[in-house]
């Protein structure tokens, strides 16, 4: 069966025909003109997807795309002109009700945003989020804790004037956080992290390709502390 990029399967591992699935040719949509390189799925089940492309299924979405439940490209995301580079990271917190995404743009749906950007669950940019601009190498990777912190990592060594080396924790607002940003620097790729409340705050496991943190090494995973 011609599937392009995605497919949904049913419980016992069969195609479920009834997303993103053409009957009457028996193949699916043309997808992306570019790469899926992340994707999240919201509480009522529709799936945002962020990459390289500029189109999906031939409708104009710059890097981020929301589909309806039936794959169908969803006109009621407000993303407008989307990201003017790549994005390469999305996380949806259910708690803040809010979207981050990372990678290499510099603007968002007009908005200036160097490298990670703060949306409403709608797409829409995060007007109170007023980021500095990443320099020396790229986001890739984001993900907002339930306290509204969030984590930044990737290749870059600077945060607007700050040295930031491939690790920073953001406010909600887009500046650093205080006494969150004393580490040393990293190297490696984060994949993902899970977050657990504890009776001092928070606690947080980052996975993934991790070479070095803070002059330790961690064996690609890490549990890192948080007080509210």
């Amino acid at each position: 069966t011609r599937i392009r990029q995605l497919v949904r399967v049913n419980l016992d591992g069969s195609m479920d025909s009834t997303f993103h699935y053409n009957k009457a040719t028996k193949q699916s949509g043309v997808g992306a003109n570019g790469v899926i390189l992340d994707a999240m799925m919201q509480p009522d089940g529709k799936l945002i997807l962020v990459g390289t492309f500029t189109s999906f299924n031939g409708v104009q979405a710059n890097r981020i795309v929301r589909l309806k439940l039936d794959g169908s490209v969803d006109g009621d995301f407000n993303a407008g002109t989307g990201a003017n580079s790549d994005i390469v990271s999305i996380r949806y917190n259910t708690v803040t009700n809010k979207i981050v995404v990372g990678g290499s743009f510099t603007s968002f749906n007009g908005k200036p945003a160097s490298g990670v950007n703060l949306l409403n669950a709608d797409g829409s940019n995060v007007s109170s989020f007023i980021g500095q601009t990443v320099t020396g190498g790229i986001t890739t990777f984001v993900g907002q804790l339930n306290n509204g912190k969030i984590i930044v990592s990737g290749t870059y060594n600077k945060y607007g004037d700050y040295l930031r080396q491939g690790f920073m924790v953001l406010e909600n607002t887009g500046q650093l956080a205080v006494g969150y940003n004393n580490t040393g620097g990293f190297q490696g790729t984060l994949y993902d992290m899970v977050e657990t409340a504890t009776a001092a705050g928070t606690q947080v496991i980052l996975v993934g390709d991790i070479i070095r943190f803070n002059s330790t090494l961690p064996r690609n995973v890490i549990r890192l502390n948080f007080n509210n």
